[in-house]
């Protein structure tokens, strides 16, 4: 999407390749949600050389000045006469055959900053005091993401981040003995399912980065990052409580409320 953007085609016209480091140069790797800022902006940056390239190879080939070509609708054509132009694929075919020359450019974007994000995630839960069974009820996740690139993914990204983080803090874990090896099996291991998800709400906040591909900051771990600790800390808000472990099960909320009983009677 950001190649054809920058390179003012359709999208379907634009196929990307796997890599393979026998060939490609060395990179030590993209982390901390910073794909799209920094290979989107790669991206961005060799479509704009790409684009000056055509302009390049044009020039060479008509002797037309290079200030006065534009690049538009998948052709390279004069300012003062439109209807003088090369598509992209002649300059290709006669860039090879006439100049000997491939059509080819390549970018290197090192950024010296990361994407600054920022969110907020609120959680509405109903806890039963009898079974300690909690039920989350409504969610909404609001993030500061620069310019959603494809929104319906961003979307996507985070309420799948909420159905982690709110699994985490509710069901799932792992029992050991005591020497590490896992009790039971994954059959045991309890994950939200569809019927147990809540309605998760999603809005952004898109005023632009600037650094990043058309403003773009980033939507991946920070999505999850708050979850766990917004449905912990409603749990708590509803039963007027201080725990601080995860998950809180069935099982860890019921023994809570009974000592809390157990202490009020003693006092």
């Amino acid at each position: 999407m950001i190649a054809a953007e920058a390179l003012g085609i359709a999208m379907e016209k634009v196929s990307l390749g796997e890599g393979d480091t026998r060939y490609t140069p060395l990179d030590v790797g993209c982390f901390s949600s910073r794909t799209t800022y920094v290979q989107g902006k790669a991206a961005v940056l060799c479509a704009e050389a790409f684009r000056e390239k055509l302009k390049e190879h044009v020039a060479l080939l008509t002797g037309w000045p290079e200030e006065e070509l534009l690049v538009e609708g998948e052709r390279v054509f004069r300012r003062s006469a439109p209807e003088q132009g090369y598509s992209w694929s002649r300059v290709a075919e006669e860039s090879q055959q006439i100049l000997k020359r491939e059509l080819f450019v390549s970018k290197e974007y090192i950024p010296d900053t990361n994407p600054g994000v920022a969110g907020a995630h609120f959680a509405m839960v109903e806890v039963d005091r009898y079974t300690g069974m909690t039920k989350l009820l409504h969610y909404l996740a609001v993030h500061d993401i620069g310019q959603a690139i494809n929104r319906e993914i961003c979307i996507a990204q985070t309420q799948g981040a909420v159905l982690m983080g709110a699994g985490a803090a509710l069901l799932e874990e792992v029992k050991t003995r005591p020497d590490g090896s896992p009790m039971g099996s994954l059959k045991d291991y309890h994950l939200i399912n569809s019927f147990e998800a809540p309605d998760v709400r999603v809005e952004f906040i898109e005023d632009g980065g600037t650094e990043g591909p058309y403003g773009a900051k980033s939507i991946g771990e920070v999505a999850h990052t708050p979850v766990t600790a917004a449905v912990v800390a409603a749990v708590n808000d509803a039963l007027g409580s201080e725990m601080n472990r995860i998950p809180l099960t069935p099982d860890v909320i019921c023994a809570y409320l009974s000592e809390r009983e157990k202490g009020k009677k003693g006092e």
